[in-house]
């Protein structure tokens, strides 16, 4: 009895090694995109995708102290991962959930990838631009527009 307890305990120590040892292990890379406006949906873990293809997650989500309309995110990305100087992150709903996503596009060919300068200890920053649903929510009165008159100054009751 005593030698099997042994070889369950053995496995289980085996099996948790292995676990353990089957992370990702690939070279990662980080830059920082900073946002105008609400990135409501968005959190840490998620997916961030080059040309539609998931290549790593946002990190971290910062509010500016300098810019209160501002928000840094910090995304966390395979080191192979080809971000050109032209390319550019927007934020991309997922699903009906109310979860967003980070897009890059691929940029071109002829611009050089985005590096991290010598002298600067800050991670590369990708530009952004307000993507579709996010300029919809930024409109003062959503995807209607001026379709429903306004009605400034009154009060209820009145």
């Amino acid at each position: 009895m005593g030698a099997f307890t042994l070889a369950v305990i053995a496995i289980a120590f085996g099996y948790i090694l292995w676990v353990a040892g089957s992370g990702d292990n690939k070279a990662k890379a980080v830059y920082t995109i900073n946002f105008q406006g609400s990135v409501s949906g968005l959190s840490v873990t998620s997916p961030v995708l080059l040309n539609g293809v998931p290549v790593g997650q946002v990190s971290a989500i910062r509010l500016s102290r300098k810019d209160v309309s501002a928000v840094h995110v910090e995304i966390t990305v395979d080191k192979d991962t080809p971000i050109r100087e032209n390319s550019v992150a927007t934020l991309e709903p997922q699903g009906l959930t109310g979860t967003s996503r980070v897009m890059i596009s691929g940029g071109t060919n002829d611009s050089p990838l985005l590096t991290a300068s010598d002298d600067d200890d800050e991670p590369p920053v990708i530009r952004s631009e307000t993507g579709g649903l996010q300029a919809i929510m930024r409109t003062p009165h959503g995807y209607c527009g001026g379709a429903y008159p306004r009605r400034e100054g009154i009060v209820m009751g009145e």
